[in-house]
Order: structure tokens, then sequence, then C-alpha cells
């Protein structure tokens, strides 16, 4: 048992061996090759009655099962008792022209090893018939008998019954001739052989002391086989009744002689004995081919006392052959679904659309018919949305399939939706053209174009108006509304114009509505969304694609604090190019301003007993006709004050000197840059001297300074009123005229000195 197990399994290996290098040498390159069963459907012998001697034709059907690849093989083993060239291979072929091989044959061990091409895989359902010529093994069957043969497939048995008619029981001369694969048994060379045998028939009384003479002669395409030591020989047969012979000895090589043994004639001789007497001789040689022919003829002749009876026969070669015949099956599909950004993409969760119908045709619009021959009829997707239209024939490269969108058929399915884009993304997540697509290349078997899908979606028109600052200040609540400085306020406005809907828009209109204040310039960048659009402007036909943007710039300008919290309403405005729906949109920006400032300055200035003296009447006597002088300068506007200057003139009567002020900063001098803060005040001294006696003496000290924000100049001045006493003299009649003489031009001076100061106060 071990051996006969240890047999098999050497056995399968070579066998699967031959099966790769059979699949390489064909150009295929298949890592494993799998054993398939199941493959063999019939094997039968054809003639159903095979003599003994005759050849016979076992017919083999098979079904290669889906998914095999080049290199896989399958096996059929004979009944033992018929027997088959050990050398014999072959191929089968399809019906094209040129012929695709199918499998090749070869025999193995008795057994015959068919190992697929990349045939298999280039077609399905891939069916066939096979033969091979075999004959009965020599003393296998008896004639006049019903034979049993038994077949193995792999591991499955099939069986026929054929007929082993009676031999003639004719006992007269005769040859035959069989084609023998390397028949190492027979101890001949090791190369094809025709061994064949002519025999005497019975042998009679009256023949005892004859010589009979046999002689063989091959056709064309062999040649006697003369180099073996021992051929040809004669040996003895006895005549059975039921016609077949039956050997008894091979005769010593005395009783014969071989007279001569050449490549196309043999002539051998032996003389008939009391003891054959009753029994056949026959002349038993071989001849080798030296051409591949399918037939070869051998004659000869045997000659017994007077009478030649030429004989004849001819061998056929072993052979072996078959057809087979796959189909390509493809298939196209697969998807409808709703496109719900309208972008022309698959994308994730978006749902198939379900109960739309499509119909299929072949190249230039001609009905389909399946690989079954049933015609193939419109499909609705499922509730996924898929479809497939399969078991279609393959069709040839530059021919295609179409899939068409049964408008009418789906309308209820599709209400209010429309293609969406193409084109977008990649071939397996866009969607087709419009209601009808063209698969690809569906020539080879298995080709599948499942591509062809179609998005739809529901116009769902929107436009968003996004608008902030320069600055980057959306400020679209009043919350976080915008400081623009001092009124009157203004800054630049930038907006972002977007289709945020699922269909292009037409008729674009954008527009600005301000209170306090001015929005002016505005224009709009329409290009950005769509190439050869408007550079400028606020209105576009369109159309305005989905999800393109683009932006708008204007000036604001004219803000006041008087008139409240500034607020203006951008709008955006647009219709959806399919649905025909108007949408707007608007955003807002809040801003407020500080009022101006108002600039204002005093200088208070005093002498340093901390008089005012700023009018005649509240003069100063100076006795001495000098004092110091003290100046205080504040800063009583509502914004800091800059070039700040500081200066004392005199009207009348003495001199000021050594003005000096002392500037918040710790600088010195008359003249300062600033800032003078709001409600700031610096000092300033400076000293009055040479006041004449009998003289209203008067300075003005005055301050000038610019507003920081306005630029507005403004100024204070301060009076500054002194005299100095007249000397006494000595008191005479004379005097009287004299004194009253000065009284009068004192209340003149007076006078003239009080219109001056009031002139200068209402200033």
């Amino acid at each position: 048992m071990g051996r006969g197990i240890f047999g098999r399994f050497v056995r399968f290996i070579v066998i699967a061996a031959l099966a790769v290098v059979g699949t390489v040498s064909a150009g295929v390159q298949q890592a494993f090759a799998a054993e398939l069963t199941g493959v063999i459907t019939s094997v039968s012998v054809r003639e159903g009655t095979v003599g003994v001697w005759d050849a016979m034709h076992v017919d083999i059907g098979y079904a290669i099962p889906e998914g095999s690849h080049a290199g896989d093989f399958f096996t059929l083993a004979l009944d033992p008792a018929m027997e088959i060239d050990p050398t014999l291979t072959f191929t089968i072929y399809d019906s094209e022209s040129p012929p695709n091989p199918v499998a090749t044959a070869k025999v193995v061990d008795g057994t015959i090893v068919f190992t697929l091409t990349s045939f298999v895989e280039n077609h399905a359902r891939v069916t066939g018939t096979a033969f091979v010529e075999s004959a009965w093994t020599r003393g296998e069957v008896t004639p006049g008998s019903t034979k049993t043969v038994t077949f193995t497939a792999g591991s499955v048995i099939l069986k026929d019954t054929v007929e082993i008619p009676v031999v003639d029981t004719d006992a007269g001369a005769g040859k035959w001739v069989k084609w023998v694969a390397h028949p190492t048994d027979l101890g001949l060379p090791d190369r094809d052989q025709l061994v064949w045998g002519i025999f005497s028939g019975t042998l009679t009384t009256d023949m005892v002391g004859a010589t009979v003479t046999i002689v063989d002669t091959p056709g064309p395409g062999s040649a006697l086989e003369c180099d073996k030591p021992g051929l040809p020989y004669f040996y003895v047969y006895q005549q059975n009744a039921d016609g077949t012979k039956t050997e008894i000895r091979n005769m010593a090589r005395s009783e014969f002689s071989v007279l001569s043994c050449t490549a196309d004639r043999v002539e051998a001789t032996t003389t008939v004995t009391t003891a054959l007497v009753g029994y056949g001789v026959g002349l038993y040689g071989a001849s080798y081919p030296t051409a591949t022919q399918t037939r070869y003829d051998n004659s000869g002749s045997v000659k017994i006392l007077q009478e030649t009876t030429p004989v004849s026969s001819f061998a056929v070669r072993s052979t072996g052959g078959g057809t087979g015949e796959g189909i390509r099956v493809v298939s196209v599909g697969d998807f409808v679904w709703l496109d719900a950004d309208h972008d022309g993409i698959q994308d994730a969760g978006e749902a198939g659309i379900p109960g739309v119908t499509l119909k299929l045709t072949g190249p230039g619009g001609a009905p389909v018919v399946d690989v079954d021959g049933t015609p193939v009829l419109p499909v609705k997707t499922d509730a996924n949305g898929a479809y497939l239209f399969a078991n279609l024939p393959a069709i040839p490269a530059g021919s295609s399939y179409t899939v068409t969108v049964d408008t009418a058929a789906s309308a209820a399915a599709l209400t209010g939706l429309f293609p969406t884009l193409t084109g977008q993304g990649t071939t397996a997540t866009d969607s087709s053209t419009g209601f009808a697509a063209s698969a690809a290349d569906l020539s080879a078997n298995g080709a599948a174009d499942l591509t062809l899908d179609f998005g739809f979606w529901k116009p769902a028109p929107k436009v968003s108006i996004l608008k902030g600052d320069a600055d980057g200040n959306a400020a679209d609540t009043s919350d976080t509304a915008v400081e623009l400085g001092y009124e009157p306020g203004g800054v630049d406005l930038i907006f972002a114009i977007t289709n945020e809907g699922t269909e292009p828009l037409v008729d674009v209109v954008v527009s600005d509505s301000s209170t306090n204040g001015t929005v002016s310039g505005l224009a709009c960048a329409f290009d950005e969304a769509n190439e050869g659009a408007p550079t400028s402007g606020t209105t576009w036909a369109g159309p305005f694609p989905v999800g393109a943007s683009f932006t708008c710039t204007a000036t604001l300008s004219g803000v006041m604090a008087a008139a409240g919290e500034h607020v203006d309403i951008a709008t955006a405005t647009g219709t959806g190019q399919a649905s025909g729906v108007t949408v707007t949109d608007e955003n807002r920006y809040y801003a407020t301003v500080t009022p101006l400032p108002t600039p204002g300055v005093t200088i208070v200035k005093k002498d340093t007993a901390g008089n005012d003296a700023d009018s005649t009447t509240a003069a100063v006597v100076l006795p001495a006709g000098a004092t110091g002088l003290a100046f205080t300068v504040t800063n009583t506007g509502t914004e800091a004050l800059r070039e700040v200057t500081v200066s004392d003139a005199v009207v009348s009567g003495g001199t000021v000197s050594g003005l000096s002020c002392t500037f918040p900063d710790g600088s010195t001098g008359t003249a300062w840059a600033g800032p003078f803060a709001v409600g700031a005040s610096f000092p300033c001294t400076a000293t009055l001297t040479g006041v004449p006696a009998g003289v209203m003496h008067q300075d003005v000290a005055t301050v000038t300074g610019k507003g920081e924000v306005t630029g507005k100049v403004v100024t204070s001045t301060n009076p500054y009123f002194a005299t100095v006493p007249m000397p006494a003299l000595p008191h005479t009649g004379s005097d009287s005229d004299r004194l009253l003489g000065f009284g009068l031009l004192f209340g003149l001076v007076g006078a003239l000195c009080l219109g001056v100061a009031r002139r200068r106060r209402s200033a």
C-alpha cells in the first residue's frame, strides 16, 4: 500500500510539473497549477463495436469551471484493456481563424493530461470535445463478447460498453500491422515502430516438405528494422475456432532462414514438417517510420508449393485532437445618485436614486442580446440606486455599449432633478454625461465598465455676502462696531460673495445702502468667479458657478458722531439658473466715530506781588518803575496742542525782558513743539523795567497753539497795566496854574487809556 500511495504521489507531481512546464512554454506564468475535478462530462467509444485488432476513438466531452487559470489541468485514465501511444501529444483548438489553443494534451504514465492555456482566462463557459485513438491491449478482450470499459477522470468514474465482434475464422494467409510507440518491451530500438506479422494459414499434410516463403515490403514512409538481431523471426500459431490466433512458440533459428533483409524488403523461408500440420507459421518483424504520415501501408506475400498469396495491411498512427469554444462575457453599470452638493462627485453619504429606468444599446444603437440569446430589457435602479447589465457578449475594441436614462419612464423618480456636473473627480466617482454614457473597451472576457454613473441634483440656489473693512474687522453687529477715530470717519470696505447653493446663479447684483456716512466706488471683480466675466461694476449676467467666489471693494466716508452709530447693509442677489428662484443675502457693517476735539488755551499774567493789573483801573503803581512778571499757560481745550509759542509785547512805557517758560517736558524757552496735554499748565517769567513816571504802562502777553487733531490755531492774550507816580514839586502861587494844567493833562491821558483797554477786551 505504501508503495502505491507513493507512486500516485509521484505521478501527481510529474503531471503537475508537466502542466506548469507546458503553461510556461506557452508564454503564461501560472505560479501554481491546480488539478481540476469534474471537468470531463462524458467519455464514450465512438465506434461502439471494435475488433481485437482494430483502432478505436475515445470521445471526451469537457466543461471548464469558471475561474480556471492557464496551467490548471485535468486528467483521464483509459480502461486498462485499452492501450494508448505513451508519446502522444496534441492540442485542442477553437474554431477561430487563425485558431487559438484551448488546451494541450500529453500522455503521462498512461494517463492523458490536459493542460489549459490562457484561453480559459479570456473566455467564460469554455466547453468542447477531445478524442484520442486507442486499441485493445493484446489478450485483454475476447472476440464475441461485450466489454464495459471504465474511464477515470480524477475521482470520477465514467463507463461505456463496447462490442468485440467475432474474428473472421478464415484460416488462410494474411497480414497485420500495428503502430507501436517506442516498444522497448519488445526489445526493439527506442523509436516508434510499425510492428507487423504475415501468417501462412493452417498447414495441411499435403504441404509437408514444402517450403513456405514469406516476403514483406514496407510502403512509403517506413523502412524495415534489420539491425536488431533476431528480427525477423518465424513463430508457430494455432488458429482458434473464434478466429483468434494463439502463438504456440517462436521457432528456433535453425528452423527458418532469412534470405535477405533490407530497408525496403525482407524474405524468409521455413519448411513444413509433420509437427506443423494443423498449425500455421508466421513471420514477425518491424519497420520504423521515416516520415510523418497519417497512414502507413505494408504489403507482402506467402508462397507455399506453387501458390503465392498476396497480403497487405496498414496502420494508422495514434492521434488525438479536439475543439473548444468559449464566450467572452462583459457587464456595464452601475449607479444613479443624488448629488447633494452639486459637485459632480459621489461623496460619502450621498444617496442613490431608486426607480430610475435605464436602457442598453449596442454598437450603432442596435438592440442587445445577452450571451444566452435573450434580449436585454431595460432595468431599474434598486433601493440603493444601483443597476447592472450583466451576461453581455464582449464586443470588438473600438466599439461600445451605451446606457441611456429613459427620462419618460423615470419621470416620477427624477421629478425636480437635473443632471449634475460632469468630468469631475475620477471616472469611478464622477457623473457620466447628461442622460447617456458609453462604456470603455469591453473586448476581453470578464471586462466590466462600472463607471457609467448618473448624478442628479435638486436645485437649491443660495448666495452669501460677507463684508469687512481693510483691517479685517467684520463688525457685523452693533456690539462689534469698529471705532473709526475722529469724525468724519471713513474706511475701505471689502466684500466676499460666494455661491453656496447647488446651481449656478444668473442676474447677480451687489449693492450697499448706508446711514450716517456714504459708501462709494463699489466695484466687483466678477472674473474671479468665472474667467471672462466683467472685472468691475455691480451687476453680472452670470453664470456664477457653484462654490465660486468673487470680491468687491468700496469706500466708506463721512461718518459723523452727531448722527449716531453708522450702519451700512451690503446685499447680494442672484437667480438660480435652472430653478429660476431668486435668492438674497445681506451683511451689515457697524462703526462709530469720536467727535472732533475743541482746541483751547489761556494765559494769565501777574506781577510778583500777585497783581493781575489787566485793566487800567487795576493798574499797579510801581514806585520804582519795575517788577517781576509771572505767567501761567493752561490747555483749556479738549485736544492736545502743538507748536506752542509764548510772547509778551509792550504797548507803552517800559521794557519786558527775560521771558522764559518751563514746559511740561522740562524744556525752557518761548516756543515748544508739544504735545501740550489737555488740562496741563506751565509757568513763564519775565521782568518789566523802565516804566516812566506819568505814563500808563501796558504790555500784552500772548500764547498760541495748534490743535493736534484738528490743526486749528488758538490764541490767548492777557494785558498788564502799571504806572509810576510823578515826583513832588515846591508849592508856589504860580504853581496853582501849573498843577491845574497837569491835572487836565492826566485826565485826558486816562480817558485815552480807558478807551484802548475796552477796545482790546472787546476784541
